[in-house]
């Protein structure tokens, strides 16, 4: 992170203060800029965040909804690291664990070189705050559907890349998926009913695990529970497939019905929704799996590495035979779900 990047953090309401928690909500690509010299000038990418940030003195912090832009920048001869090796706190030349020189100053210990200026990774150019709003998580306000009669986005050439994704795997089927999907949607929303998603670590992936937790830890603090009853799939269209070295990521719009209320405990009262009148709903949830694995899907309790039945610990792994199975390692997870009023592709 650049200088200018990090005062702008350090000036931030409320100033000094230690942050607890940080969780994104919505992640927008809203510009790129590539030289068009690739050997030579800076990349640059403008990213809008939204989220929510958790933040002041120890017993007394406050939850903050902050919308904010961010530019990335980095060399234009630099290439992408894999998965994992760009979320290490190690230094991005030498890969030994990071720490700064003597002087404080973003210089590695070790290999002495500069890191703060885009010449082996990624680093944060300036931070823009569009807006702050000290709040907490809404979450018995009552807000109505909007998106669910829209028409699908559609990704330009689906039919092309489903087509690209089946030639490379011919066990993947559409039924296939939705099947997976369904698997995915049950155990999701069992979890999420009982305010513990432990039972879905298994089918959703670590970023998406973190996620959700910072909305079942809002609902116990204020002695909330989301009831979710009769929760069920009535439609399923395919949106966008995108693939990469690393992952293949499926979007697939789901519509859903159910009776969605939040309620009071211990006593039960009903502060949101209706425990008789049924919610209808569309969103669009995207299963990603590594690139490089083949083979059927499941849609049961099952690992698709060891064949035993799947206890994940909180790390992510399989509890029987120890392999990693939450970013797609071995079967399809989920690691997105987006509103149908503001999916756009």
């Amino acid at each position: 992170m650049q200088p200018a990047a990090q005062a702008a953090l350090a000036q931030r309401e409320p100033a000094g203060a230690p942050v607890y928690a940080v969780v994104i909500g919505a992640m927008r690509v809203t510009d790129v800029v590539v030289p068009a010299d690739a050997d030579g000038g800076r990349v640059r990418v403008d990213v809008e965040f939204e989220a929510n940030v958790t933040a002041g003195p120890l017993g007394a912090a406050h939850t903050y909804f902050s919308v904010e832009r961010w530019r990335l920048g980095r060399d234009a001869a630099v290439r992408t690291k894999p998965p994992g090796q760009s979320s290490t706190k190690t230094c991005p030349n030498c890969g030994a664990p990071w720490q700064a020189s003597a002087t404080g100053s973003q210089q590695c210990a070790y290999c002495d070189q500069i890191v703060d200026n885009g010449r082996f990774d990624w680093v944060v150019e300036e931070i823009a705050l569009a807006s702050l709003d000290a709040r907490p998580p809404t979450l018995t306000e009552e807000v109505p559907e909007r998106g669910t009669d829209l028409a699908t986005y559609r990704q330009p050439e689906l039919e092309a890349s489903w087509h690209a994704l089946t030639l490379a795997d011919g066990t993947i089927t559409i039924e296939a998926l939705q099947a997976r999907l369904r698997y995915v949607y049950e155990q999701l929303n069992a979890a999420w009913a009982t305010n513990d998603l432990t039972p879905a670590r298994a089918v959703v992936s670590d970023a998406l695990y973190d996620y959700l937790t910072y909305w079942t830890e809002a609902y116990r603090a204020q002695g909330l529970r989301n009831a979710l009853e009769r929760m069920r799939i009535t439609k399923i269209e395919l949106a966008k497939i995108v693939r990469d070295r690393y992952f293949d990521a499926v979007t697939l719009r789901l519509w859903g019905t159910g009776l969605d209320y939040v309620v009071r405990e211990p006593g039960g009262d009903v502060v949101r929704g209706s425990r008789h009148r049924e919610r209808s709903y569309s969103e669009y949830w995207t299963l990603v799996r590594s690139a490089g694995r083949r083979g059927p899907t499941r849609a049961d309790a099952g690992c698709n590495n060891c064949g035993a039945p799947l206890a994940v610990t909180q790390a992510g792994a399989c509890a029987h035979c120890g392999a990693h199975v939450t970013a797609g390692e071995f079967d399809w997870v989920l690691s997105k779900i987006e509103q149908d009023d503001s999916y756009r592709g």
